[in-house]
């Protein structure tokens, strides 16, 4: 199996971080927010990124086992 390289590894930890912002954006706007509707879009948004971050976390892990 194919090993990714250090630019590679360097942009996914770059997007996660970005991802890891923005979750922790929506957190922070859904505890400010009064309006009921709002604090609706925001939770579904860092539901959202939450999952953009696991499903990285997962592709790493299964691509790192599977060069083992």
């Amino acid at each position: 199996m194919e090993q990714l390289t250090q630019m590679e590894l360097k942009k996914i930890k770059n997007q996660m971080n970005i991802i890891a912002l923005a979750l922790k954006k929506c957190k922070n706007y859904q505890q400010q927010v009064q309006d009921t509707e709002l604090n609706n879009i925001f939770q579904e948004a860092e539901q959202a990124h939450q999952n953009q971050l696991q499903t990285l976390l997962n592709q790493l892990r299964n691509f790192n086992g599977q060069e083992h």
